[in-house]
C-alpha cells in the first residue's frame, strides 16, 4: 500500500503545481488545448483566478523644477539676472531614477508630496532652504504629463504616443526663505 502511495502522492503534487502554473493564464495555448483537464480540479480549489493586469489609464509623470533666486545686497527678489537664477529639476533628464534605491525613494517621495500641495509647503520649500542656505526665495513648478486615454491611443506608435501627451500646470508657487 505504501509503494503505492508514494507515487500516487508525487503525481498528484505535479498535476497541482501545473494547474497552478498554468490556469491564471488559461487564455493561452495550453490552457485551451488542457482546459477540459484542468479546469474542473481549478475550480474546487480556486485556482481559476486569471492574471489579468490591465491599466485603461497609465499613470501620469510629474515633472518638478524648483527655481532658487539667490540673496543679494539688498534683499529684493526682482533684481536678479537669469544668471543668477539656478533651477533644479526633478525627475534629471540624465539619471534612471529607478534603478537605484535613492531613486526609488525620491521617486516615492515625490508622489507623496504632490498628493497635496500643503505637502509642499511644508515639507518640501523649508527642506529645500536649508539645502541651500543663500537662497532669498524660491519658485516651485509641478507639471503633469498625462497619456491620452486607451480609445484615443490605440494604433498609435510609440514616438505619436510620446507626442501626444497632454502637459499641463498641476502647482505653481514662490516661497521666501526665512
Amino acid at each position: 500500500m505504501q509503494k503505492m502511495l508514494k507515487p500516487i502522492l508525487s503525481l498528484w503534487i505535479v498535476y497541482h503545481l501545473f494547474v497552478i502554473f498554468v490556469m491564471p493564464n488559461a487564455s493561452s495555448y495550453l490552457g485551451r488545448s488542457l482546459g477540459t483537464y484542468l479546469v474542473p480540479y481549478a475550480n474546487i480549489f480556486g485556482l481559476n483566478s486569471p492574471w489579468m493586469f490591465f491599466s485603461p489609464n497609465p499613470a501620469p509623470e510629474y515633472i518638478m523644477n524648483i527655481s532658487l533666486y539667490p540673496k543679494n545686497g539688498q534683499g529684493n527678489e526682482n533684481d536678479f539676472s537669469n544668471d543668477e537664477v539656478q533651477t533644479l529639476h526633478w525627475p534629471e533628464k540624465s539619471k534612471s531614477i529607478l534603478l537605484t534605491t535613492p531613486g526609488i525613494r525620491n521617486f516615492y517621495l515625490m508622489h507623496f508630496l504632490i498628493r497635496s500641495p500643503q505637502y509642499i509647503e511644508t515639507l518640501l520649500a523649508p527642506w529645500v532652504c536649508r539645502q541651500y542656505p543663500n537662497t532669498e526665495s524660491l519658485h516651485i513648478n509641478v507639471r503633469v504629463k498625462t497619456p491620452p486615454s486607451l480609445d484615443k491611443s490605440e494604433g498609435l506608435k510609440h514616438e505619436d504616443l510620446v507626442l501626444s501627451l497632454e502637459e499641463t500646470n498641476y502647482f505653481e508657487k514662490s516661497y521666501a526663505c526665512n
